[in-house]
């Protein structure tokens, strides 16, 4: 898989393709048309707000097909047209975080070769279309309906192991498929997994994303969630990127299934949560509603001394072969 040339900071791009519903507004109109990417979004329906980016509910111009368009700004700088004038009424998209031009263009050609895939899987959103204003980038993407698995797991104070259990193999099978095309995600967390109403996920937000990493060598990437880095990962150690990916994966199971971080919390002690991460010291908040064949599978992803006495990390082929992960 290629890079594609995709933005440029010094773009010129006409605002004339992107008009909005209403001219001269002193507050942004609820509707803005992209003509060139033939949709229409509405402001008032924010579907996702991120650091980086807004994401709101729109349409296909031609088809009323319901769509996502993430707005994203990638440059800190103060645009010298007036190109950004309109979208800057909007405060959710002004008091965005400038994400990196390179995660950027990581994130849009990963999803755009997922596309090309015969067997792409249905949890990672489509990409349809993408285009750039200046310092804003519109990526039009499959609508995903839910919540964040994280918001889920917060209403309800996590799963039962057993309604846990399809969610986490719908996630492990969608990392399985991105690590056969050298896609690492790098960013595994509830937060960027969305559940609707009959358990089905979608895993989003690629922007941190790796591909045609060779599997079996590390990287020194130190980028994500604390929480779901592995400890390597944290002590700015050279780690396996892949192995990454699944040690996230077995905190999220955690998470799912304790709704506590194994390791204590991070924001009121978070050199003691590094320690304890690191050391691999960690138990369950409690184990009692738990059976002994999921304990013995979140020790065999998440301890340390588990690894040594195993003598290999962690796989997706180990997990996946595991009792409690085949067990209906």
């Amino acid at each position: 898989m290629s890079s594609l040339p995709l933005l440029n900071s010094s773009s010129s791009s006409s605002y004339s393709s992107y008009r909005s519903s209403a001219s001269k507004a002193t507050k942004g109109p609820k509707k803005v048309t992209l003509t060139t990417l033939n949709c229409t979004f509405d402001t008032q329906k924010l579907l996702g707000l991120g650091t980086y980016a807004v994401v709101y509910a729109g349409e296909q111009n031609e088809t009323k097909e319901p769509i996502a368009i993430k707005v994203v700004t990638f440059s800190s700088t103060e645009p010298d047209t007036k190109t950004l004038k309109p979208f800057y009424h909007y405060s959710d998209i002004k008091t965005r975080h400038p994400t990196n031009p390179d995660h950027l263009n990581t994130e849009i050609s990963i999803l755009a070769y997922i596309n090309t895939v015969k067997e792409r899987p249905p949890t990672i959103p489509e990409l349809y279309s993408y285009g750039q204003v200046d310092h804003l980038v519109f990526l039009v993407m499959e609508q995903v309906h839910g919540e964040s698995l994280y918001d889920y797991i917060k209403r309800n104070n996590g799963f039962f192991e057993n309604d846990a259990r399809p969610i986490f193999k719908q996630l492990c099978e969608t990392v399985k498929f991105c690590h056969s095309h050298l896609i690492v995600h790098h960013d595994i967390k509830p937060e960027n997994i969305m559940i609707d109403n009959n358990g089905k996920i979608k895993l989003l937000d690629f922007g941190l994303a790796m591909y045609n990493h060779p599997p079996g060598t590390t990287c020194t990437n130190y980028s994500g969630s604390p929480f779901y880095c592995c400890p390597a990962q944290l002590a700015h150690q050279p780690y396996d990127p892949y192995y990454a990916d699944i040690w996230a994966c077995g905190v999220t199971l955690y998470f799912m299934v304790q709704y506590c971080n194994p390791w204590g919390d991070e924001w009121i002690d978070f050199q003691k949560f590094c320690d304890n991460l690191i050391k691999g010291d960690f138990r369950f908040k409690n184990p009692s509603i738990l059976s002994q064949s999921l304990i013995f599978l979140l020790i065999r992803i998440l301890n340390h001394k588990a690894k040594k006495l195993f003598e290999h990390s962690c796989s997706l082929e180990i997990i996946m072969n595991h009792s409690w992960y085949t067990s209906d």
